[in-house]
């Protein structure tokens, strides 16, 4: 699980929230503008966040020791 430690102690461990974290410090530049990219946006999270879950699991702990300098 993604996870950061500020200096302050605060901790954030969720990859999306980190990326809105350093979003939001540059007022949000890379963000949609409008409500349809906000919508279609949202969508492609939910799609990738569902459809990557299980390959991202696999590769994370299912390969062999030969392929860890590669990962």
């Amino acid at each position: 699980m993604p996870t950061i430690e500020f200096p302050d102690g605060t901790v954030i461990r969720d990859g999306v929230e980190i990326v809105n974290h350093f979003e939001s410090l540059n007022d949000n530049l890379h963000a949609p503008g409008t409500l349809g990219q906000r919508a279609v946006s949202r969508l492609l999270d939910a799609i990738a966040s569902a459809e990557f879950w299980r390959p991202c699991m696999y590769y994370r702990w299912n390969l062999d020791q030969s392929n860890r300098e590669f990962l």
